[in-house]
């Protein structure tokens, strides 16, 4: 709504952001999820994907502290409960299948490593985030624990290659999410 000079935004309520809930959910051990409520969040942040990839939108900033959720009021942590919503879209931008972007954009431990060497890329690059976010629900932190800088997480990725990286044996998940984090997070 927009009264004189200034513009007022009136937007949903959210109970705060998915990295929130992961470090609240185990009272900041480092502990991931369950992986019944890893599953339903996947679901729902692919699905917003799913939607976006649709309508040729990348969102280049995926990332847990830009996943909204929304709680039913008065509800325990049953997984029904919780509803995500994928937000700031200040990196987004329309991108025809045929089209490759080289701009350089996004929080660097979630940004695909095509963002991060400055080369072409496609809407695949949310894969890459997601994948990362992914992993840190069930390890409860990132592929990328004793990375300091940008610098050194971009040497990180050029030394990796093209070896996925995977779960660590210690993390509590089935073998479905032990096969989908190196799909989504192999440099290709």
């Amino acid at each position: 709504e927009r009264l004189r000079a200034y513009y007022f935004l009136i937007m949903e309520y959210c109970n705060g952001d998915l990295i929130h809930f992961l470090h609240s959910y185990n009272d900041g051990s480092s502990a991931g999820l369950p992986e019944e409520i890893i599953v339903n969040f996947m679901y729902q942040i692919a699905s917003g994907l799913n939607y976006l990839h649709s309508h040729q939108i990348v969102h280049r900033d995926l990332k847990p502290h830009n996943i909204l959720i929304i709680k039913k009021k008065n509800s325990n942590k049953d997984i029904e409960n919780y509803t995500l919503k994928i937000a700031d879209f200040g990196f987004a931008r329309f991108l025809r299948p045929s089209d490759l972007a080289e701009t350089i954009c996004g929080s660097p431990v979630y940004m695909a490593p095509e963002i991060q060497f400055g080369t072409h890329y496609t809407s695949s690059v949310d894969m890459w985030s997601l994948g990362v976010i992914i992993y840190e629900l069930i390890a409860g932190r990132t592929p990328f624990p004793n990375i300091k800088s940008q610098f050194e997480l971009a040497q990180e990725l050029k030394s990796r290659g093209s070896q996925p990286y995977c779960l660590p044996i210690s993390a509590q998940a089935s073998d479905e999410l032990r096969e989908i984090v190196p799909r989504l997070l192999t440099i290709d």
